[in-house]
């Protein structure tokens, strides 16, 4: 869960819970989408975002009844709510997939030598 820098029109804190990221290869590019749910603890709206395709994010309202006065769009500003959708699914893909850096443990190069003892023998043998 990730907490969205964006409040609804009485000030409760927006949060956008992401349950799948799906990957596509398209041509030569990739293209993501990610699923999750975005509210405010008393509301919920599954979204759809799709940072790769001009940013696109679809809103399906999951609040009891479908009535206007208990969904979350109509307390909080869309285009806010987007743009702010957009940056954490742009930063939740470039992070997700980017290139894992290699170990430097495995950069080098080790010989492999022969295991030696360099203890002494037991104390009960070394008695004589």
């Amino acid at each position: 869960m990730v907490w969205l820098d964006a409040i609804d029109s009485q000030g409760n804190a927006l949060y956008f819970a992401i349950h799948h990221v799906e990957r596509q290869r398209r041509g030569r590019r990739w293209q993501h989408f990610v699923n999750g749910v975005c509210g405010n603890g008393l509301v919920e709206t599954d979204v759809l975002v799709e940072p790769d395709r001009g940013g696109i994010v679809t809103f399906a309202d999951l609040s009891v009844g479908g009535g206007s006065d208990h969904s979350l769009l109509s307390t909080v500003n869309r285009l806010d709510l987007e743009s702010e959708l957009l940056l954490v699914a742009e930063s939740h893909c470039s992070q997700h997939y980017a290139p894992k850096p290699v170990s430097r443990l495995f950069q080098t190069q080790y010989e492999h030598q022969p295991g030696r003892v360099v203890e002494t023998g037991p104390v009960w043998q070394q008695a004589g």
